[in-house]
This record gives C-alpha cells, sequence and structure tokens, in this order.
C-alpha cells in the first residue's frame, strides 16, 4: 500500500512539475483504472509513466548493475518517447 501510494505522488507531482493538465483526482481515476484501455493521450502519459515507475522500482532498486543505454532505451520505450521528441 506504501508503494502505491508512493508511485501516485509521484505521478501527481509529475503532472505538477510538467504542466499537464491533471488534478490529484484525475491521476486517481486514471491509475484505479488501469483495468480498461485508455483513451486520450494524457491518460496514456500517465499509464505510461507509471509503468516506467514500477520498471525502475523493480530493475533499479538495490541492483549494483551500472545503467546503460540498453536501461534508458527500455525506459524510452515505455515512456513512448521518440528519440529528439519530447
Amino acid at each position: 500500500m506504501l508503494r502505491w501510494h508512493s508511485s501516485f505522488a509521484h505521478l501527481s507531482g509529475w503532472a505538477q512539475l510538467s504542466n499537464q493538465p491533471l488534478s490529484r483526482d484525475d491521476t486517481l481515476k486514471i491509475l484505479t483504472s488501469l483495468h480498461t484501455k485508455t483513451t486520450t493521450p494524457l491518460s496514456n502519459k500517465v499509464v505510461n509513466y507509471k509503468l516506467a515507475l514500477d520498471y525502475v522500482l523493480q530493475n533499479w532498486t538495490a541492483n549494483p548493475e551500472p545503467v546503460t543505454l540498453a536501461t534508458i532505451l527500455e525506459l524510452a520505450k515505455i515512456l513512448d518517447v521518440n528519440h529528439g521528441s519530447e
């Protein structure tokens, strides 16, 4: 439960810092309906950001391996970022 709250806090902060038009309630609605297909680009961004956070938690927490180009490319793929587009 603590991990979920932490992820929610990160996502809410991301939305505010990146000037995304999302309130905490909007973010909560998107995250609690992950089992349904998202329909808006903004919802997709929230879901992708959540997936990226999960990837970091699962693969980098207490991992002695260095971050490599392959790791960064995998995160870019999860976030659906094209090089030079954002």
